[in-house]
C-alpha cells in the first residue's frame, strides 16, 4: 500500500516590506506535489503563488546540464478555465499578475528581480506599470527568501528530483523504443541492400569468368 504524504500544516509569517506595509503570508507545504503555497495579503496585495523547486524540471542525471531553473512561481492556484487562468491570482494594485516565472539564485543574488508581467487581452501579457511592477517585485523578493530559507527547502528539492526522474526515465524509454524500432527498420535494410549488393558482385564474376572461357 502506498501511503500519500499529507501538506504540513499551514504556517503563518510576517514581513514588513518598508514602504509597502505588513505582508502576511499563510504558506502550506505539499511534498507530493513538491510545491509551497503563499496565500498572501497586504496593502494593495492579495492572491496567491505557488512556488516549486528547479530540480522538478531537469534529468537529475544530465552532466552537461546548465543554468537549470531554481525555481518556479505561479501566480495563482489550480487552473481553473480552459485558458488556464488561476485561481486566487496574485494582484497588486488591482493588476492581476500573469502566468509564472523561473528564478535563478544566481541571478536574484546578482540583483536581478523576479520577472512579472500582468493579462492583458487573450492570453497575452504585457509589462507591469513601473510602480506596481517594483510593488511587486519587493513581495516576491519577500516570498523567495523566506522559501529558501524554509527547513522544508531540502525535502522539496529532493522530491523535485525523483519526480524529475520518473519524468525523464519514461521520456527517455520511449525514444529508445522509438529507436530501437528505427535501427530494426535500418538493419533489415541494410541486410537487404547487403545481399543484392553480394548477389550482383557474384552475378559479375560469374559472368567474367563465362568471357573468359
Amino acid at each position: 500500500m502506498t501511503i500519500t504524504a499529507q501538506p504540513s500544516p499551514p504556517a503563518h509569517s510576517e514581513q514588513h516590506l518598508g514602504s509597502y506595509g505588513l505582508l502576511r503570508m499563510d504558506i502550506t507545504t505539499d511534498l507530493d506535489d513538491v510545491s509551497t503555497t503563499y496565500r498572501l495579503r497586504g496593502p494593495h496585495v492579495t492572491g496567491s503563488v505557488v512556488l516549486s523547486p528547479g530540480t522538478t524540471l531537469s534529468d537529475p542525471t544530465d552532466p552537461d546540464r546548465s543554468w537549470s531553473p531554481d525555481l518556479h512561481i505561479l501566480f495563482g492556484t489550480a487552473p481553473v478555465t480552459p485558458a488556464h487562468r488561476r485561481a486566487d491570482p496574485l494582484t497588486v494594485n488591482r493588476i492581476e499578475l500573469a502566468r509564472s516565472s523561473r528564478v535563478f539564485f544566481a541571478h536574484l543574488d546578482a540583483g536581478s528581480p523576479v520577472p512579472t508581467s500582468r493579462r492583458d487581452k487573450n492570453p497575452n501579457t504585457a509589462p507591469l506599470p513601473p510602480a506596481t511592477r517594483r510593488h511587486a517585485q519587493a513581495v516576491l523578493a519577500a516570498v523567495v527568501a523566506h522559501w529558501r530559507a524554509s527547513p522544508d527547502r531540502e525535502a522539496l528539492e529532493d522530491a523535485g528530483r525523483k519526480i524529475a526522474a520518473v519524468y525523464w526515465l519514461a521520456r527517455y524509454s520511449k525514444d529508445l523504443h522509438q529507436l530501437n524500432q528505427t535501427l530494426t527498420k535500418t538493419q533489415a535494410a541494410r541486410d537487404k541492400t547487403s545481399r543484392r549488393a553480394d548477389a550482383l558482385r557474384a552475378h559479375l564474376a560469374s559472368t567474367e569468368r563465362a568471357a573468359a572461357a
